[in-house]
């Protein structure tokens, strides 16, 4: 049974690994873009914690 688990999971892992990747394509075309995101988010992150 736990094994059956665990090989559920790790499909269900790799589907949502390649799933990201597609939406992440779609979304930044470019790895600027990707880090110009990350470093907003990171940003914004900040900003609501020095409230």
């Amino acid at each position: 049974m736990k094994r059956q688990w665990r090989k559920l999971e790790n499909r269900l892992t790799l589907v949502l690994k390649r799933h990201f990747k597609t939406v992440h394509r779609q979304l930044f075309p470019t790895r600027r873009s990707v880090l110009m995101k990350m470093q907003h988010m990171r940003i914004m992150m900040w900003v609501n914690l020095s409230q």
